[in-house]
């Protein structure tokens, strides 16, 4: 029946994610605009999430299913992810198969823990200290609220429902 329960899920979520226009995946390689690709990826009138997360990370893995679900529980939150995976610059063959298996159609730059660590800085206004870490901006693109380590979808809820 567990296992039922999970197919059911994951086919739900490929539904999900098909009627929603989810587009594959985006890598970019220029790991050290960290910066300019978030900002390339924010969109006007959504929230947006950014996620870093890295390679070696389990309660990153673990966020992905919980953001994964936050989605489908919750079609009306409109609301983009970008991630940013801070050895993808070390790891881009594990980095891509991770995405792969996980779903993670959104876009992603492949970088390191100093450049990510500059561009959180510069936003946050304190340095990154680890993975999990989220940034969101809200529908005009400010920074609204910064997380160090496991998402906590509650308080998402809070900021982000309409």
């Amino acid at each position: 029946m567990r296992k039922l329960n999970l197919i059911l899920a994951i086919l739900s979520t490929l539904a999900l994610l098909s009627s929603a226009g989810a587009t594959p995946y985006t890598l970019n390689n220029d790991s050290k605009n960290v910066e300019s690709f978030v900002q390339q990826h924010l969109v006007q009138d959504r929230y947006d999430l950014v996620m870093f997360w890295a390679t070696f990370c389990e309660p990153c893995k673990r966020d992905f299913k919980k953001i994964a679900q936050l989605m489908q529980e919750y079609p009306d939150i409109h609301m983009t992810i970008i991630g940013v995976v801070i050895d993808g610059e070390e790891n881009p063959k594990l980095t891509e198969r991770l995405i792969q298996e996980n779903q993670l159609n959104y876009a992603h730059i492949l970088t390191n823990f100093d450049a990510a660590n500059i561009y959180h800085s510069s936003v946050a206004g304190k340095n990154l200290l680890g993975t999990p870490s989220y940034l969101l901006y809200d529908h005009t693109n400010n920074m609204i609220a910064e997380h160090e380590s496991r998402i906590d979808l509650d308080a998402l809820l809070m900021l982000v429902e309409d």
